[in-house]
Formats: structure tokens, sequence, C-alpha cells
């Protein structure tokens, strides 16, 4: 189409692509950059994650994220690796941290850092964690950053013995060096460590939820107050009081809220329950569609 503003149309072009599929309650995110840049962030199933990589020709992941390990973020992660590399997919680099105390690791994170460090495709991937590498990516102008969990937190957390994966949930930022566009991925992270991030860091056009729309721990208006999001994505859809908490405190801020899951009442005032995968594309310029 040759019409309409050529520079919207150069950002259009440079659209950031995010995908929140349809998991249940859970979370599995692909962001799509300009010139192939693919980030998988949590896989709750592998089949659906594997479904989608096939279906958009997804051939390298320049990462895959885990925001901590409980099975709603990473329990497909396993499945989908192995289904993705064995047939010829290539992975840079896998992100994820240990967040419990030694020897309480349920089986299937057991079964994840055995696949990690010792499966049939142990060495085909760098593997790091959100505090040492606090860059994930970039590309065409876009990067995406890991924002939490602080370094600091987690190492008194490990030396007191208190370290809880929702305590120690990775959050993830995407952004674009030429323009206020910005997507928050928050994992589960709870509203303390997002409250006390800088407006320059916790500001976003697009937010996927924290704890799927679900308890945060803290006061869920002042945290949307303080993102001033146009979008936010949840999977929660129960129609409980916690999800009315995030669609009130979004309403209030003139957002608008979407659910990948129908479950229950799913939803109310200023909330829109698709019950499905949830595309969203951001230019750098900050418009969202």
């Amino acid at each position: 189409c040759a019409s309409g503003n050529p520079g919207n149309a150069k950002a259009a072009m440079n659209a950031a692509g995010v995908w929140v599929l349809d998991v249940g309650h859970g979370s599995c995110c692909f962001v799509l950059l300009p010139g192939g840049t693919s980030i998988l962030v949590d896989c709750k199933k592998a089949d659906v994650a594997s479904e989608f990589a096939k279906r958009f020709k997804i051939k390298h992941l320049d990462a895959v994220v885990g925001t901590h390990t409980d099975l709603d973020h990473v329990g497909g992660l396993v499945g989908f690796l192995r289904e993705f590399l064995g047939r010829g997919g290539t992975v840079e680099r896998i992100y994820i941290d240990r967040d419990r105390p030694a020897g309480e690791d349920p089986t299937h994170v057991e079964e994840l850092l055995e696949y990690l460090n010792f499966g049939e495709h142990a060495g085909w991937f760098g593997v790091s964690t959100p505090e040492k590498d606090r860059n994930i990516c970039a590309a065409h102008g876009w990067r995406m950053d890991f924002i939490l969990p602080w370094r600091s937190d987690m190492l008194i957390a490990e030396s007191e013995k208190t370290i809880k994966p929702n305590k120690a949930s990775a959050a993830v930022r995407l952004s674009h060096e030429e323009g206020p566009a910005s997507l928050l991925i928050c994992g589960d992270a709870e509203a303390k460590p997002l409250l006390s991030l800088t407006d320059a860091k916790l500001q976003a056009s697009v937010v996927v939820a924290p704890h799927h729309g679900g308890n945060i721990h803290g006061d869920v208006l002042q945290l949307y107050e303080r993102i001033g999001p146009k979008l936010v994505v949840a999977s929660t859809g129960s129609g409980t009081k916690l999800w009315s908490d995030h669609v009130d405190a979004v309403g209030s801020v003139e957002g608008h809220l979407m659910c990948t899951t129908l479950v229950g009442t799913c939803g109310g005032d200023g909330a829109r329950a698709c019950g499905g995968h949830v595309e969203v594309k951001v230019r750098a310029d900050d418009h969202v569609t």
C-alpha cells in the first residue's frame, strides 16, 4: 500500500510482534522482531509452542527465557526444546535460574535441569541466568532486557533459604531506541519488586499481566498507575475478585484488558475475553494494534 504517511509505513515495517498464547492458566509468549529475531518467554505447554513455531516457520530462537520454575511457566519447556531441536531448530541461549532451596526441586524442575545439563541436546545452546546477563538480545533498534530480579534480593533469599519462585521471578522489558514503545512480560513478579523499579523501566504500552492477572500481593491500582498501559493481557479469566481487581485497575487508567482463556464468568466491564492467542503489534512510535 503506497498511500498514507511514509513515516508510519516505516514504523509499521519495524514493528515488534508479540503473541501471548492460550495455554490455560499459565504463560507462553513469543516475541518476533524485524529481521527474524525470535524469543520465547516461558512455555507451559509444549504442543502449543511447537504448533506456533511450525506455523510461523521459526527455525532459530535467539533466546529462551524461563521467568521462574513454576510448572505453569516452564512445564512444557523440555518437551518443546526436544521437538524443536530434534527437527533441526537452533537455540542461541537459554536463561533460567535456580529459585528454590537446594533439595526442594519438584520433578519437573529436576527434569528441566537434567535436560539442560546432560540431555541429548546439552551443549547445543548457552545457558545463563537473569542476574548475570541483563541484556537478552537486540535487533533493528529493539532490545530486550531483564528488569527483575535484583541480584541483591536473590543473594539475600539464597543466604536465608527463603528463596521462592514467585519472589525470584524474572520480568523482561522490550523497548525501542527511537521511541517510547515498550512491552513488559512480568512472569509472576509481585508488586513490591515491580514498584521498586524506576518509571523509566516500569512504564510500558503493553503488559503481560503479572501472575496471569491474579494475586500480586500488593496494590494492583498503584502498579497500573505507574505503568500506564494501553493494553494488558492476562490468562486468568476466572471472574474471581483477583481478576476483577485487574479489570478495575486497568479501566481506571483507561487501558484495555484482554484474556486468553475463557473460564467461568471471565471478565467484566472493561475486559475483553477473547479465548485464544492474543497477537499484538507494537511500533517504535508507541502505536499498538
